[in-house]
């Protein structure tokens, strides 16, 4: 049988996504607070047969960069100004009809309940097309922003992570199929015996259910993922029906593969169910050398320190006194 290729749009709920150059393009949009901006991002990627269009989300404006958001704001960095992908992506929806949308929530500053609730939501208001990528949230600034001094050590995320899933899923199937009646005549509007609580009472979360939201077309939502350390591999592969990888060689690419199918057959599930989405950044043009021209002229516009910005944002490591100069 074929092998269907597979699709996916990368944004963030802002002026850019992955390349802080991007915004000082004379040809950008810089219009990401308005509806409009959006719906034309989801009608290009659905009519360009896209699978998904997916949000990546960072819950702090970058203060890992010296200790301070003044450079951020100054060069207009990665998650300088953001707004919330959950409401984006429910706009996305409305205007168009085959595109999946997933957004970011994190199981470190968020609740099981809360979360369940707004992806049945999404999955009922896009007609079965709503995804969850599920993040750690590492980010000390993500951290502040909730009252925490600091983030969580790495393995005491994953833990967390392990259980808001399995808490969330079960608040998903807390209604059965066809509990959801509507019987007019007989004045049965839900079956109560195909409602269920769930009563999860584990290490770190506790929730009653049932979850008020009834059963979404889905059942659950698509569960991204993008976990590189040997724990998050692990994670990946139990939960993930998708896993973004960023390896920048083919020889890392394949192992990375190689590694999370492995990892996924010894969870018990068919190692072709976890689909594996190599991330690139294309430059478009007639010809190659025009395309070549469009990416010089792109990487003319590349702010050295913005980089070094964003490089502090996700290793949570400040860049600000190193010697741009310096090996």
């Amino acid at each position: 049988m074929p092998r269907q290729l597979h699709l996916g749009g990368f944004e963030i709920a802002s002026h850019v996504a992955h390349s802080h150059a991007a915004w000082r393009h004379p040809g950008s949009d810089l219009d990401f607070l308005s509806p409009d901006y959006w719906h034309r991002v989801g009608r290009t990627l659905e009519r360009g047969l896209f699978d998904f269009v997916f949000f990546a989300d960072l819950l702090a404006v970058p203060t890992n960069f010296g200790d301070d958001e003044s450079e951020a704001l100054r060069r207009g960095t990665q998650a300088s100004a953001t707004i919330d992908p959950s409401l984006v992506v429910a706009s996305i929806a409305a205007v168009t009809r085959q595109l999946g949308v997933a957004i970011t929530k994190s199981t470190t500053y968020f609740h099981p309940f809360e979360v369940a609730r707004v992806l049945a939501t999404l999955d009922h208001l896009s007609g079965g097309r709503a995804g969850w990528n599920i993040v750690t949230s590492l980010s000390r600034a993500e951290a502040r922003n909730f009252g925490f001094d600091q983030g969580l050590e790495h393995d005491l995320r994953y833990d967390r992570a392990q259980e808001f899933v399995e808490a969330a899923v079960a608040l998903w199937e807390s209604w059965e199929p066809g509990a959801l009646v509507g019987d007019k005549t007989g004045g049965l509007f839900a079956d109560p015996d195909k409602v269920h609580r769930v009563d999860h009472d584990g290490r770190f979360y506790r929730t009653r259910g049932p979850l008020p939201t009834p059963r979404s077309p889905q059942g659950r939502p698509t569960l991204f993922q993008a976990g590189s350390s040997p724990k998050g591999k692990d994670f990946a592969a139990r939960w993930a029906d998708a896993i973004f990888e960023i390896d920048p060689t083919p020889e890392g690419r394949r192992a990375y593969y190689d590694d999370v199918k492995s990892r996924a057959s010894n969870a018990g599930r068919n190692p072709d169910d976890v689909l594996i989405f190599p991330s690139f950044i294309p430059f478009v043009g007639e010809t190659t050398a025009i395309a070549r021209e469009k990416q010089a002229f792109h990487n003319e516009l590349a702010d050295p320190v913005s980089g070094l910005i964003t490089l502090s944002v996700h290793t949570d490591h400040d860049f600000s006194d190193y010697d741009l100069d310096a090996p």
